[in-house]
């Protein structure tokens, strides 16, 4: 089954330089080669806008979780940062407080 227009081709060919036998054995050959079933599974092969538009929509809202999750991280980052900053002057004190009492105890021991 022919799927080109092999006159139009031929034309084309022609008008491109193309003499007429050169035209009509290059159309020969296309209507060879290409047949319905590889016209068809080369189309299917095709991205339409419709297609780049629903990837490009599905990308943004995947960039748009990946940025929310990596600020969720950085806060949680910040919150820990803001405990360590309580927490070890805290044990500091309370070991330092400790401390002095295990030694005023041993000096009134002594």
């Amino acid at each position: 089954m022919t799927i080109i227009n092999t006159h139009i081709l031929v034309k084309d060919f022609v008008a491109h330089g193309f003499t007429k036998d050169q035209a009509e054995f290059m159309t020969d050959i296309f209507n060879q080669y290409i047949t319905k079933d590889h016209f068809i599974e080369m189309q299917q092969n095709l991205v339409t806008k419709d297609d780049l538009r629903v990837a490009t929509t599905e990308l943004k809202i995947d960039i748009a979780v990946i940025k929310q999750t990596m600020a969720t991280k950085a806060d949680i980052a910040e919150i820990k940062s803001d405990i360590l900053k309580w927490i070890i002057p805290f044990f500091a004190t309370t070991t330092l407080a400790i401390i002095g009492l295990i030694a005023s105890l041993i000096i009134k021991v002594i």
